[in-house]
């Protein structure tokens, strides 16, 4: 087997393996290429598109439909947020191809459409346009009920705590869209009215709860200029936070707790920690948060926010 000149190597290695016609033509002629297929140096993936005999993995089939699609297609979905590492998505998640208006691919084994956004960001993996991760996660609902709400939810609170997402751009993006985008329908509605603010599962579920008050807390505020809490109550600056398994269960991350609960203390906020536990028993953590707040209300002298029904 005859070696491909080293820039076409480093190419297929970002590509899963893969390569196009369009791109062996860089550097080899049109009869050294199909030599090459002819000896089995190169396995057709598709029409123009090839795999490194032994690169053989579940991401070839979307590069391949990337590369084929060509000129200035993009690939978005579920596909992308595997790409990220983002949980529950695995390299053979769905995708589909965006192509250029008036592309037509004749008897393509993939799904593609006209992309209908103009001027969209893209990430590049070797010469594969990838969605910017806020529209793959966008996109990504259209495929609901194949992927599930809950890993929709999953997947918003992994790409900010990567910066990769955050809540603001999130919103931006919603609104550039606008209300009337499918893809941003979809993905509401797979929030289920989420105020897209929370950063995991577990304050989403305690916001289930603590939103049932009137008035009620609001989530990610920052309550210093230096601390931001998950839920907070301005009427008796009282605050909420979820302690995740992972996130508060080291030594290190107590001791963080601890100094931020000092500081917080210092201007007059109390804070009341939920964990995992703790919601699994929604009647008791409902019965809990009353207590709290009707104490917390006394102790000020302000009226007792009210539970509305569920």
């Amino acid at each position: 087997m005859a070696r491909l000149p080293d820039e076409l190597l480093a190419l297929a290695a970002t590509q899963h393996g893969v390569l196009a016609r369009w791109q062996l033509r860089r550097v080899l002629s049109r009869a050294t290429i199909d030599n090459r297929v002819a000896r089995g140096d190169l396995d057709r993936l598709d029409v123009g598109v090839y795999a490194l005999p032994g690169t053989t993995c579940p991401e070839q089939r979307a590069i391949a439909a990337a590369l084929r699609a060509r000129p200035a297609a993009v690939l978005t979905g579920p596909f992308v947020l595997a790409h990220h590492r983002i949980d529950h998505f695995t390299p053979d998640a769905p995708f589909e191809v965006l192509v250029r208006p008036g592309r037509r691919i004749r008897g393509a084994p993939f799904p593609y459409r006209v992309d209908p956004l103009v001027g969209r960001e893209y990430e590049l993996l070797g010469d594969v346009r990838l969605a910017a991760p806020v529209d793959a996660l966008l996109e990504s609902a259209l495929f609901r009920p194949k992927i599930r709400d809950r890993s929709l939810r999953v997947a918003k609170d992994q790409l900010a705590w990567r910066n990769l997402v955050d809540a603001g751009a999130l919103l931006r993006r919603l609104d550039e869209r606008g209300a009337d985008d499918p893809a941003v329908k979809a993905f509401l509605d797979a929030m289920d009215g989420d105020s897209l603010l929370s950063e995991s599962e577990g304050e989403r579920r305690l916001g289930g709860v603590l939103t049932r008050l009137d008035p009620a807390p609001e989530p990610q505020v920052w309550v210093t200029p230096h601390r931001r809490v998950d839920w907070y109550l301005r009427l008796l600056r009282l605050a909420w936070e979820y302690l995740g398994d992972i996130d508060h269960a080291s030594a290190g991350a107590r001791r963080a707790d601890a100094v931020r609960d000092d500081e917080l203390r210092l201007t007059g906020v109390r804070v009341l920690y939920v964990t995992k536990r703790d919601l699994q028993d929604r009647a008791a953590l409902t019965a809990n948060v009353m207590g709290a707040v009707a104490a917390r209300a006394d102790e000020l002298g302000v009226p007792t926010p009210v539970l509305r029904p569920a």
